[in-house]
C-alpha cells in the first residue's frame, strides 16, 4: 500500500535529521540540540471575486479566506536548518502542514535537503491576483530528496521523489520520479530551465488522471524575467513532452504566460498579461486569458491587488463551449 504523504514526510525527516545531526556532531560544530535562531511569519489573504462565466453554470460570486500561511524557520546549527509551513485555503485546502524540510549545508556551495516541499519545477512568477495557468498545470508538493549546487550566478538542483501517481505496470513502491533545474540570476535578468519526468503527479493533473498512468509524463519549463527602468517582463512556457491519458483520450497539455509590470507612483504597479493553454481543457482551464491588474502597498504590511480578466474557452470540437467570460477579483494580503 502506498504510504501517505505525511507518513513519507515523517520518515524522511527522521532519517535525514539523524544523518545530518550525526554529521554535524562528528565535525564538532553542533553540540546543542536547542535551536540557535527561530523566525516566525505569516500571511492572511482575503479575496472577493465575481465571474460572469461561459454559461450561467459557470457564474459565481464569493468572498473567501484565499490563504492563511504560517511559517517557522529554525537554525539548528551552523550547517543545519529546518523549515515548517502551514497552509489553509477556504473551500480548497484544509489547515495542515504545507512544507516540512531540513537543509544541510555540506559546504559553501553544496546543500542537501529532505522533506515535503514544492517540487522545483516551474517558476510561476506573477504580480497578478490569480495564479498563472503554468502553476495550475505544473505545481506539485511531494516528499523529496534534493541536492543544490550554487556556483554564484548559476544554481543547479537535482531531486528524486516517490510520486503519488505511478505507472500502471509498476509493482513496487519506488522513488522513480526525478527532475533537474538549471537557473541563473544576474541581477536584472534571471532565467531557468526545468525538467521533470512525472508531470502527471502535479496537483492539477493528478486530480484528473488518478493514481496511475500508462507511462510517466515528462515535462519541460522554460522561464525568464528582466527588470529594467521601472518595467519588469516575465515569461514562462511549460509543456508536457509525452501524452497523458484522461477518459480514454490522449492529451499533451501546455501553458504560456507573458506578463509586463509597469511601476507607477509610490508603491503601485500596473500589470498586463496574456496566457494561453493548449490541450488543457480536461483541467477546465481557458484556452486564452487577457488580464489587467493593479497592485499597491497600503502600508508596510498590507498589500492590495485587483485584476480584471477576460477568458475564452476551447471550441466545441475540443470539448469546450466556444464562449467567453469576464471576471474581476480583489485581494487584500496582510503579512506579519
Amino acid at each position: 500500500m502506498r504510504k501517505s504523504k505525511n507518513q513519507k514526510t515523517n520518515q524522511a525527516l527522521v532519517a535525514f535529521a539523524a544523518l545530518a545531526l550525526g554529521v554535524a556532531s562528528a565535525s564538532g560544530q553542533a553540540e546543542t540540540v536547542w535551536p540557535q535562531h527561530l523566525e516566525f511569519g505569516g500571511t492572511l489573504e482575503i479575496e472577493a471575486i465575481a465571474y460572469d462565466g461561459y454559461t450561467s453554470d459557470f457564474d459565481y460570486e464569493d468572498v473567501t479566506v484565499a490563504a492563511l500561511e504560517l511559517g517557522i524557520g529554525v537554525t539548528l546549527s551552523e550547517r543545519l536548518m529546518a523549515e515548517v509551513g502551514f497552509l489553509y485555503e477556504e473551500d480548497e485546502t484544509d489547515f495542515g502542514v504545507d512544507i516540512a524540510v531540513l537543509h544541510l549545508a555540506l559546504s559553501d556551495v553544496f546543500t542537501v535537503s529532505a522533506g515535503q516541499v514544492y517540487i522545483p519545477f516551474g517558476r510561476y512568477e506573477t504580480a497578478l491576483v490569480n495564479d498563472p495557468f503554468t502553476l495550475e498545470l505544473g505545481v506539485s508538493i511531494e516528499t523529496a530528496l534534493l541536492a543544490d549546487y550554487n556556483a554564484g550566478t548559476v544554481k543547479v538542483t537535482g531531486y528524486v521523489f516517490n510520486g503519488d501517481v505511478s505507472e500502471a505496470s509498476e509493482t513496487g513502491d519506488t522513488a522513480n520520479s526525478f527532475g533537474v533545474r538549471v537557473a541563473g540570476d544576474a541581477g536584472t535578468l534571471s532565467w531557468g530551465v526545468d525538467f521533470m519526468n512525472n508531470l502527471a503527479d502535479s496537483d492539477g493533473i493528478s486530480e484528473s488522471v488518478g493514481a496511475s498512468v500508462p507511462d510517466l509524463v515528462s515535462a519541460l519549463s522554460v522561464y525568464g524575467s528582466v527588470d529594467v527602468g521601472g518595467i519588469a517582463l516575465y515569461g514562462e512556457y511549460l509543456r508536457a513532452l509525452d501524452d497523458t491519458q484522461f477518459n480514454n483520450q490522449s492529451f499533451e497539455p501546455s501553458a504560456l504566460h507573458l506578463e509586463a509590470v509597469f511601476s507607477a507612483a509610490g508603491e503601485a504597479s500596473i500589470v498586463g498579461a496574456i496566457q494561453r493553454t493548449d490541450d488543457a481543457r480536461f483541467l477546465l482551464l481557458p484556452e486564452t486569458r487577457l488580464s489587467i491588474g493593479y497592485r499597491t502597498m497600503l502600508d508596510d504590511i498590507v498589500d492590495l491587488g485587483a485584476e480584471f480578466f477576460f477568458d475564452e474557452d476551447y471550441g466545441t470540437q475540443e470539448g469546450g463551449t466556444n464562449e467567453s467570460a469576464l471576471g474581476v477579483v480583489v485581494n487584500v494580503a496582510v503579512s506579519f
